[in-house]
């Protein structure tokens, strides 16, 4: 048989305060949460171009990094222009911009 001491089946079943530091730490996690969530509303909501129109705009991936390409006019079509010729764009970055000037209706090599 087990003596418990008088009153620990009250002190068992009252919840503990919440102490100001876990108010803290509580108030740091909501606040990056919501840091976090505003970041991907904005994300989302600022998109990038789109080809069109004689522009065109794509983006390159590269083992070293990549690149975001934008050009319009004559800038647009001497790129598409240089698509799969030797000193161009060459290899699988060439399939996104040729897909790129086909979109914005400029021709390709």
């Amino acid at each position: 048989m087990l003596i418990l001491p008088p009153g620990h089946a009250e002190t068992v079943r009252r919840r503990p305060a919440i102490r100001p530091r876990e108010k803290w730490m509580i108030g740091g996690v909501a606040a990056a949460v919501a840091v976090l969530a505003v970041a991907l509303v904005i994300s989302f909501a600022t998109s990038t171009t789109k080809s069109g129109r004689g522009c065109i705009s794509v983006a390159l991936a590269y083992s070293t990094g990549g690149a975001q390409i934008d050009r319009c006019g004559a800038a647009a079509r001497a790129l598409c222009a240089s698509v799969g010729v030797p000193g161009g764009i060459t290899g699988l970055p060439a399939h996104g911009v040729a897909a790129a000037c086909r979109q914005a209706g400029l021709r390709v090599g």
